[in-house]
């Protein structure tokens, strides 16, 4: 069986299952899927209350409304949603950026006293 079959939208891009704008995509990626991974662990980790659903028009929430035809949920107003979602990117990017200046400081870090260290060996044979 393919990955696509069901996970055709990967966690990486599960927030886009929400995003209004992102409908059409979300549903051609998923055309051949026989179901979709609704990635409940990255919506908890970007801090989105799941109380209520995406926006209505998102492809989450049209999901929903075909699954879950005889229960009465609310979603999220569109901006409301966007800028939560625009939030939890902003947070990944910056720990993102902040794991690469942590990998290049302990490089950095690394080499001098790498460096540090053979300096003062030679200095301890001068002295002898």
């Amino acid at each position: 069986m393919s990955k696509d079959t069901f996970y055709a939208i990967s966690y990486q891009d599960a927030l886009s299952l929400g995003l209004v704008e992102q409908y059409k995509r979300c549903e051609l990626l998923t055309i051949n899927s026989y179901g979709s991974h609704w990635w409940n662990e990255i919506w908890r980790r970007s801090h989105i209350p799941k109380h209520n659903l995406p926006p209505a028009e998102s492809f989450l929430s049209k999901r929903a409304e075909i699954l879950l035809k005889d229960i009465d949920f609310d979603c999220w107003e569109t901006n409301l949603f966007d800028y939560w979602v625009n939030v939890a990117r902003d947070i990944d990017f910056l720990k993102s950026s902040l794991a690469e200046k942590d990998q290049i400081i302990n490089s950095m870090t690394s080499s001098l006293t790498w460096r540090l260290s053979k300096s003062l060996k030679s200095l301890e044979d001068m002295l002898k």
